[in-house]
């Protein structure tokens, strides 16, 4: 136990918000409705597998520095790139990403020898997430997702005068 080097874990959380503050990608005909619980907890679980991505990490430790992150001992050898040992050293238990199922909050952890760089990567880590987020969500609609929505928006129309029809034979 003496001989071991000792291991840092830094903490962070990212509030995940709904309501008026989730990006519009309907067309403005149609009226927004108020997130339901189960809407809530797949939007946060689809947050998990975008921050564990391969290409925001390798950015992410890319800008950071392996060597920062991951110091080489003389003796140490790496098959692949350098960065993609990083990628999978986090992926394979120093970065940790969960959820609770009743809770809006995404908790991140990362264990490192240095608390400084386990504290400094997770701010990265935060803000390249962030920024993909902001990309995704601020970017004009795809033909595909457009297509979608004008297909929601036909399907809602036709359950609408469904029950209007109802309403008037009862």
């Amino acid at each position: 136990a003496l001989m071991t080097t000792p291991v840092y874990q830094a903490d962070g959380s990212m509030l995940v918000k709904f309501g008026n503050s989730l990006p519009d990608v309907t067309s403005p005909d149609l009226v927004r409705t108020e997130v339901s619980h189960n809407d809530r907890r797949e939007i946060i679980q689809s947050n998990v597998p975008l921050m564990l991505s391969k290409s925001l990490l390798r950015n992410v430790v890319r800008d950071f520095g392996v060597d920062r992150l991951y110091p080489r001992q003389p003796d140490e050898k790496i098959t692949g790139s350098p960065v993609d040992a990083a990628v999978n050293r986090l992926l394979n238990g120093d970065l940790i990403v969960a959820t609770d199922p009743n809770s809006n909050v995404i908790n991140v952890s990362l264990r490192n020898i240095n608390p400084d760089v386990a504290a400094g990567f997770l701010n990265e880590l935060f803000d390249a997430f962030i920024n993909r987020q902001s990309e995704v969500f601020n970017n004009p609609p795809t033909n595909f997702l457009s297509e979608q929505v004008e297909h929601a928006r036909k399907r809602l129309e036709s359950s609408q005068q469904e029950l209007e029809d109802f309403k008037s034979t009862s």
